[in-house]
């Protein structure tokens, strides 16, 4: 029996060390929540540098660092350490503006920001949050856990000049162009924003017109 139970700490303990990314659901057993940042090796500022300098290998421009986001990504980073697990949720959106474009990235178990990052690069849709042009703004939540390591929270969003921005920015189904639709135009009522497939609200045309969308037709 002794010998069994020894097996079984065994496989617990590589259990806890295993590398968690993304949406990956890993289980821990009592974990001892801490949420101060400087106990691990791994900084905004560096999670900041690294983002962008992928960002600047692919043409976008990069990102701003943003309180509101580092306190979103705090938060969601708690949640995590609490629950013992890594997953999405969609519960810190609310505490940004309306009709921003939001993203996120999870990772859990890494030992440095650069490891992080290459996690998340190895990942396409992880990648592809990394490099989206549309946003403008990201925060970072870091905070520690005994069985799942350091848990890191990436947020994203984008940034808007205007509380209520009116003008959709639509991706044609037929064609695949962005076309923009502005109050009054003839199908701007029965016209959807799916951030999903790349669609977006704007403040004014000259946003949209500078970010490459076209005006429809009718």
């Amino acid at each position: 029996m002794k010998h069994l139970k020894k097996i079984g700490q065994v496989a617990f303990v590589f259990l806890a060390i295993f590398l968690g990314l993304g949406s990956f659901i890993l289980w821990a057993r009592e974990p001892a929540a801490s949420t101060q940042d400087e106990q691990s090796t791994i900084s905004r500022e560096e999670l900041l540098i690294l983002t962008n300098k992928e960002r600047a290998q692919t043409g976008k421009n990069p990102l701003k660092l943003d309180e509101t986001l580092n306190a979103t990504a705090k938060t969601k980073c708690e949640e995590i350490v609490a629950a013992g697990m890594l997953e999405h949720g969609e519960d810190w959106r609310s505490f940004l503006p309306a009709k921003r474009i939001v993203g996120e990235n999870l990772a859990s178990g890494y030992p440095s920001a650069d490891k992080v990052i290459a996690g998340w690069l190895a990942s396409p849709t992880h990648q592809a949050n990394i490099v989206d042009q549309r946003f403008t703004l990201v925060g970072f939540g870091i905070c520690s856990a005994e069985a799942l390591g350091t848990v890191v929270v990436q947020h994203f969003s984008n940034t808007l000049s205007c509380a209520d921005p009116l003008i959709k920015g639509n991706v044609s189904a037929n064609t695949g162009e962005w076309i923009y639709h502005k109050p009054g135009d003839f199908y701007y009522e029965q016209t959807k924003v799916n951030p999903e497939l790349g669609e977006r609200w704007f403040c004014t045309e000259r946003e949209a017109q500078d970010a490459g969308w076209r005006h429809t037709e009718r």
